[in-house]
């Protein structure tokens, strides 16, 4: 879905509006037992005690390195690792690329990067901590979470191991909440249909910078093929 969506779409490495890069742990030495795992990680029966199954690794002790445009940080692919995997490769960031604005986003999130570069370039002073907010929540959610430079930087010096109990982008949402650095709502769509997507209007398309689909046809997951639909109707109106 990454390769066939995101990086053929609104994150194309031949666009010079974006770089892209993946980070990613390291291959488990049980792949099958490993998905089963974080299958029962995610379920709701272990959700509402996620802070007993969260590492919790001393962050500068995990090392980072890229390859072929990946980000790989030392730790096992594994949902218990998710807060500290997000860290350390925001960190590799810092470390290794100059930037104004950083997306941390997931294979189900289109970005119009247009709309998003006009709005942060009026709003340059304002604006550290934006994106789309689930309803009831107090902080970005993970599939589109924008930060500014300093923001990252303030993530990385002022997280503590408490924050680790947390998925990462309510993570996130704590550790700069304590050094007062508020989230700014951006509007967003949920797609999960075909249908969905053909009642999205030429208006709508114009104004919204995030969209996420999270598409099953049958029991195949299809989100990158609704995200190139998608990326076909903002490039023609552009």
């Amino acid at each position: 879905m990454y390769q066939e969506g995101t990086l053929k779409t609104w994150c194309d490495p031949y666009e010079s509006q974006v770089e892209c890069r993946r980070f990613m742990g390291n291959d488990p030495r049980w792949p099958s037992m490993t998905r089963v795992l974080n299958r029962l990680l995610t379920s709701r029966l272990v959700s509402n005690h996620w802070d007993k199954f969260q590492s919790s690794q001393n962050l500068n002790q995990i090392g980072a390195r890229e390859s072929n445009d990946v980000i790989q940080v030392d730790l096992i692919e594994l949902w218990t690792n998710i807060t500290l995997k997000t860290l350390v490769a925001l960190r590799f960031t810092l470390k290794n690329y100059e930037f104004d604005y950083l997306l941390r986003v997931n294979s189900t999130c289109y970005v119009n990067i247009r709309l998003l570069k006009t709005f942060l370039e009026e709003n340059e002073q304002a604006v550290d901590y934006c994106g789309p907010m689930a309803k009831g929540k107090d902080f970005v959610a993970g599939w589109g979470i924008v930060l500014s430079r300093r923001a990252t930087e303030l993530l990385v010096t002022s997280f503590s191991k408490g924050d680790l109990a947390f998925f990462d982008d309510e993570a996130i949402g704590r550790i700069l909440r304590r050094v007062n650095v508020s989230p700014q709502e951006f509007p967003f769509i949920e797609i999960n249909s075909q249908n969905d997507l053909n009642h999205i209007t030429k208006e709508t398309i114009r104004r919204i910078p995030f969209f996420r689909m999270k598409v099953i046809n049958g029991k195949e997951r299809v989100d990158h093929r609704i995200m190139q639909l998608l990326h076909n109707r903002v490039t023609s109106l552009s």
